[in-house]
């Protein structure tokens, strides 16, 4: 019984059915709804921060170069004798 295979509607009547009864069982209904606000409203702050800087002449273009150069230096760190990761810290592995 793959989950895959089930019609959309059934799988959307059982997502439904589970935030109802998670709606049911909550104690502190006005708390998740400004929870679920304010979510919404940071949201779009930060959707709005971010068009502005990247409106910004060169910001995009030297945030697009320091991801470059993080890249290459962790492609250069992983391709090293020593094989180092990131993951570890105290360089354990040989």
């Amino acid at each position: 019984n793959d989950p895959n295979t089930r019609p959309h509607s059934a799988r959307a009547q059982e997502a439904t059915d589970t935030v109802s009864e998670k709606w049911e069982d909550t104690d502190d209904k006005p708390a998740v709804v400004t929870l679920g606000v304010y979510g919404l409203v940071g949201l779009v702050a930060a959707n709005g921060v971010l068009k502005s800087v990247d409106g910004l002449p060169l910001v995009p273009d030297l945030l697009e170069l320091v991801g470059i150069g993080f890249s290459a230096f962790y492609v250069y760190q992983a391709r090293s004798i020593s094989h180092w990761s990131p993951y570890d810290r105290v360089r354990v592995v040989n």
